[in-house]
């Protein structure tokens, strides 16, 4: 199968150029690659969803139902199947897969799923028709717009439906569809605007810009919106978990006040930069905003009921944070692990958060609410086959009144064992030669974990994609730094029940430290480190080895390379200024070691 790269993972062919990208961390799947392997594909919509525990009560899982219009593979002619997504609600605890596929109650479009391996779903539905989102991850939903009476799968949009979708299916299945219940997209209830007076326009909003998943206000100005929040009312923003592909609306409690006029609404936390649109609750819909909305950052929040939610960290550990767990195979990649702590040490530095490295490892392949906060490679736990990286974050609320408190219990981080088929750059050079920076993925995956959503902006670290050959190893203050900040110091606040609250770490005990951090490899050793003038590399255990040391500053570019011919080198600090520097100790192209060097004056 050919499959295109996209951080979210892409290959894009732009006047003859490729270009590689990926989501948070997804591969770009052909739609012909996800015929071939869907064993069902059917139109329709989601009609009703509810979330459950899996059997081993580890992890949380939603069943959507789904009223079936048409059915383009499979051989069934049930009204209605189930589709279950992964992450949910259930009573006062939620998990949330950063990525994956979320569905609304009321959206439509064509599913192409797996048979479902989840048992425990409270849906009355048959097993043989329960499916999974599994292979492609959200882009096994082609959802449509039923305004612009388009649809799209992350990567491309369809203008004509029946044309481009419909008949493409047809065509590579062989089969004619079955309709179940009549759907024409082009008679939904949804319509544009006409000029008349009485159809909705924005004039104008205001601030701009501003953040997501904060309660930040917005005010819409313009005319034809209704007299009330009814109906089918609602105001969309572009979603940054697509790069804007599609819009994304306001939940009820979003909404602050609705008049003809004028509206005020929090911004929801999937909102992206872009233009936005108001829909009235006859169902006419606003043209786009003539000016794009900027926003700087998102934040993950928890659904209470039907209200949205903040997000606290808490003190998990007993140390006011959250200690990681390396499972033993990923911490016996020397080069993943310490470009995984270049990453938590840029996190644990520029904000201060309180997230630790366990020196100790653990045996569990496999992520779930189980006490543990996980880092590992894929394997027995495989993620969806776009993915580069997942983050899968576990909330729990207490409840001493009417108001719910929700806390980060734990998140586990999971990348995938062979870059979906590419090639990983551990670092800590530069990345070259069309492979995809580990570190880059390690700091976006971890800016998730301090519970940062995706923005819509190329060149900041938590955008839906990265490009290949690029390093995103730096956080921003305006947008990553900004947001971190925000959630710690709310976080530093205890809740009037549950966990107490974190405790900050300082620039002093940011640091990792060189002893935790660098000595994968017991042969080799510098002292003393930090150094001023000159610091001894020894090695043991080298014979017949052509070792050379190779230095890099923070943004990867190499200082210095140095051939070494005895167990005991002298490095002078030569132009070096003070700071911190990466070392790589190489057999030709094989690593030996790596670490890091602390100049101080």
């Amino acid at each position: 199968m050919r499959k295109k790269i996209y951080l979210f993972f892409a290959l894009l062919l732009l006047g003859g150029m490729f270009r590689s990208y990926s989501q948070c961390l997804m591969l770009e799947t052909s739609l012909n690659d996800r015929v071939q392997v869907s064993p069902a594909i059917f139109e329709g919509k989601v009609i009703n969803s509810s979330s459950f525990w899996n059997e081993q009560h580890t992890s949380i899982f939603t069943s959507n139902i789904i009223e079936v219009y048409k059915v383009f593979k499979g051989g069934f002619t049930a009204s209605q199947v189930e589709v279950i997504t992964p992450g949910g609600i259930v009573g006062t605890s939620m998990e949330i897969e950063t990525p994956s596929l979320e569905l609304v109650v009321g959206e439509t479009g064509i599913f192409l799923v797996q048979k479902s391996k989840v048992a425990n779903s409270p849906s009355l539905i048959p097993d043989n028709l329960r499916f999974q989102s599994f292979y492609a991850a959200s882009q096994d939903f082609i959802k449509y717009d039923l305004v612009e009476k388009t649809a799209n799968d992350v990567f491309h949009n369809y203008k004509n439906i029946e044309n481009e979708v419909y008949a493409f299916i047809v065509n590579q299945t062989g089969l004619n569809y079955k309709v179940i219940k009549s759907f024409d997209i082009n008679t939904t209830e949804y319509h544009k605007a006409d000029k008349s007076a009485l159809a909705p326009a924005i004039t104008s909003f205001s601030p701009n810009p501003i953040t997501a998943g904060t309660f930040s206000v917005l005010t819409i100005n313009g005319s034809g919106f209704g007299a009330s929040y009814t109906g089918s009312a609602k105001v969309e923003f572009k979603n940054a978990d697509d790069g804007g592909a599609t819009y994304t609306p306001n939940i009820a409690s979003n909404i602050i006040s609705w008049s003809a006029t004028q509206i005020q609404v929090q911004v929801p936390k999937k909102a992206g930069t872009g233009t936005i649109r108001v829909t009235d609750n006859a169902g006419s819909v606003s043209p786009a905003s003539s000016s794009s909305l900027t926003v700087t950052y998102a934040e993950l929040t928890a659904l209470s009921g039907s209200v949205e939610t903040q997000i606290k960290q808490a003190n998990q550990n007993s140390a006011g944070g959250y200690t990681l767990v390396y499972n033993t195979g990923f911490k016996s990649n020397a080069p993943a692990t310490a470009a995984f702590e270049r990453a938590l040490n840029t996190w644990r530095c520029g904000i201060y958060v309180n997230f630790s490295a366990s020196p100790t490892t653990t045996g569990i392949a496999a992520h779930g609410q189980d006490g543990t906060s996980l880092v590992t490679f894929d394997g027995s736990d495989p993620i969806a086959s776009p993915f580069l990286g997942m983050t899968n974050s576990y909330w729990n609320a207490c409840c001493p009144s009417s108001t719910c408190y929700w806390t980060l219990t734990e998140y586990d981080i999971r990348f995938s064992a062979n870059a979906t088929g590419n090639t990983w750059n551990f670092g800590p050079a530069a990345t070259s030669g069309n492979k995809i920076d580990f570190e880059s993925v390690c700091l976006h995956e971890l800016g998730h974990g301090v519970q940062i959503g995706h923005l819509i902006d190329v060149d900041k670290l938590m955008h839906w994609q990265i490009s290949s050959n690029k390093d995103n190893r730096t956080l921003t203050s305006a947008t990553d730094i900004a947001a971190g900040n925000d959630i710690l110091t709310r976080s530093l606040i205890s809740h009037p029940c549950g966990p107490t609250a974190i405790t900050k770490l300082t620039s002093g005990n940011c640091s990792l430290g060189i002893e935790s951090n660098e000595q994968y490899n017991n042969n080799i050793s510098f002292y003393p480190n930090p150094f001023e003038n000159s610091t001894v590399l020894h090695t043991t255990n080298m014979v017949g080895k052509q070792i050379t040391l190779v230095i890099f500053d923070l943004l990867g570019n190499k200082i210095k390379q140095i051939q070494i011919n005895s167990e005991d080198y002298t490095l002078t600090r030569d132009n070096m200024i003070s700071g911190m520097y990466f070392y790589q100790i190489k057999d030709n192209e094989n690593v030996l070691g790596s670490g890091k060097l602390i100049i101080t004056d």
